[in-house]
């Protein structure tokens, strides 16, 4: 009995089982979501996509089962996923701990960002990625200069320096670099390029990358320089110029000055043709003759300037005196004779001479001009020199006036003068225009006869 109602419920859930599978509807797999990703400018290449903070992201996806897209969801990096409500950007929001407000972090660099859907039937679509490479640097540019230059307040170039810009861009890489000289428009940089224009200019340049990101522009200050440097000479005292021929002494000190506009490099000078030598300071030249000073100088960017030259005479030697009376010691002379002083420089000398002259005390000075007069026992002390300071020793000749007895006559006197007067200047003519060098001539130097005046000495004309 037991075994027959075994056996009659077992067939009776044989048969609920071939019934439910008869008669219930066949439900089939059904498959996921579609997700795709679409994003906006600015963006750069396909793997990875070049993208920097303000490119928007958006998130569309599709079930064709007939069923809803339940939500999307999308995750940096594979961290934290968050649930789609709309476009986003290549940020991630940080919560610090205490209820401070969420922060953007920029990915700057290379990302993965992964994505997915549902749909309300809890089919879930299997994550999706792509490489994001988010690049908000702009790019670098410098500027450098082929040929002359000189830096110095300002950049100093020549029309023939070739000025040169080059870009460096970390992420999408350098699109274009935009250049612009003073107040022109700007022009897209395809190469070294030159300004031709003397004077004062401003270059400026910046650069941009593929996804936009443009440097700030930058400016530099050029000064273009083709003019070559000027120069000359300054003879320091004593000189004397005559005919452009400059006369010195061995202690006249010769100065070279030069200006450009990029500034002096190098001042070069010789003497009679001899080496080149580089000016630093001021300097002399010792030997008593006609020399020739050539010089020129460079400047800053290789300009030479012209050779110039100075023609000089260096002249040491002291004038000659010839007087009318002469003697030693006391000089006897009939009142009312005159002294006679004629004073010559050397004949390689400057030429110009005076005779300065004083009464008995050696204080009072005059500048001669023409005979003196004797009437009365007198000291005269004389010296002479040319316009150069070079002087001769003083000369002191003491005259007494002759008792009637001696016999010697005022004519007398003045025409003995008049005779060696006229004997001297013979004499010196014949010396000059025989060409003599001087050599033979007596003279002191400069130093020895100045160290023999009186120092208290004031010279004043008469």
């Amino acid at each position: 009995m037991l075994s027959k109602i075994k056996s009659t419920v077992m067939v009776i859930a044989l048969a609920a089982v071939f019934i439910s599978i008869v008669w219930m509807p066949v439900v089939s797999a059904a498959p996921p979501p579609v997700t795709t990703v679409n994003y906006s400018q600015p963006n750069y290449g396909t793997s990875p996509i070049y993208v920097n903070t303000i490119t928007d992201f958006t998130l569309t996806s599709v079930d064709d089962n007939g069923t809803s897209v339940s939500n999307i969801w999308y995750s940096w990096n594979a961290n934290n996923y968050t649930k789609y409500t709309g476009a986003f950007n290549a940020v991630v929001e940080n919560l610090i701990v205490g209820g401070v407000p969420q922060f953007p972090i920029d990915l700057e660099g290379l990302n993965t960002l992964y994505y997915n859907a549902t749909d309300d039937q809890g089919n879930a679509e299997s994550p999706k990625s792509i490489q994001v490479y988010v690049d908000d640097r702009v790019p670098i540019t410098s500027i450098d200069y082929i040929g002359e230059q000189h830096v110095s307040g300002y950049q100093y170039l020549t029309s023939d320096t070739e000025i040169r810009l080059s870009a460096s861009d970390i992420g999408s890489g350098l699109d274009t670099i935009y250049y612009s000289i003073d107040d022109g428009s700007d022009m897209e940089y395809s190469g070294v390029f030159s300004i031709a224009d003397n004077g004062r200019h401003t270059v400026n340049f910046y650069a941009e990358d593929n996804l936009g990101n443009q440097e700030s522009k930058q400016t530099v200050q050029v000064y273009v320089d083709d003019v070559g440097p000027t120069v000359s000479i300054t003879t320091g005292s004593p000189s004397h110029d005559m005919s452009g021929t400059v006369y010195v002494t061995s202690e006249s000190l010769f100065s070279i000055s030069a200006n450009a506009e990029s500034g002096i490099h190098s001042i070069k000078y010789n003497i009679d043709s001899g080496s080149w030598l580089t000016y630093s300071t001021t300097f002399s030249i010792p030997v008593e003759a006609s020399h020739t000073i050539r010089y020129y100088a460079t400047d800053n960017l290789g300009h030479v300037s012209t050779e110039r030259s100075l023609n000089l005479v260096v002249d040491d030697s002291s004038p000659t005196i010839l007087t009318s009376p002469t003697g030693d010691g006391i000089i006897e002379v009939e009142s009312g004779t005159l002294f006679y002083i004629n004073c010559t420089d050397a004949p390689n000398g400057v030429g110009t001479s005076y005779v300065y002259y004083s009464l008995n005390d050696g204080e009072s000075w005059k500048t001669y001009y023409g005979p003196i007069l004797i009437e009365e026992d007198m000291s005269i002390i004389f010296y002479g020199e040319d316009i150069l300071g070079n002087d001769i020793s003083e000369t002191t000749y003491n005259f007494e006036i002759a008792s009637p007895s001696s016999g010697i006559s005022n004519t007398a006197y003045m025409y003995l003068g008049s005779c060696l007067i006229t004997v001297g200047l013979i004499i010196v003519y014949f010396i000059i225009t025989r060409g003599g060098d001087g050599k033979d001539t007596p003279s002191k130097s400069k130093k020895d006869s100045k160290s023999s005046k009186p120092k208290k000495k004031t010279k004043r004309n008469g």
